[in-house]
């Protein structure tokens, strides 16, 4: 899970979560917890040496007269060593004392 979408309204309406566009509909999916609630899952890993991070992410909720509030989120991306390691000048003799 990457981030909670929390809404408040005044009465008991059914809100729907989602996100704008489709390379972050690709990228993430918006699944609604109950009617106040939603989480962003990713649906596949970030990898940073591919893309560092990912600005004006619109996330938004919608009551049922189809009026939207958005919000822009922006994820960066954290550096993990997820690479195996690479020796050069190989093969090496280890000698042990």
């Amino acid at each position: 899970m990457l981030l909670w979408l929390n809404a408040t309204y005044n009465d008991d309406t059914q809100l729907e979560f989602g996100v704008e566009g489709e390379f972050y509909n690709k990228l993430v999916q918006v699944v609604k917890v109950d009617g106040k609630h939603a989480q962003v899952v990713a649906r596949q890993p970030f990898d940073r040496e591919v893309q560092e991070k990912y600005e004006d992410i619109f996330f938004y909720v919608q009551d049922a007269p189809g009026n939207k509030v958005y919000q822009s989120v922006r994820f960066v991306i954290m550096d993990i060593d997820d690479n195996p390691p690479v020796f050069e000048n190989t093969p090496y003799r280890v000698v042990s004392f």
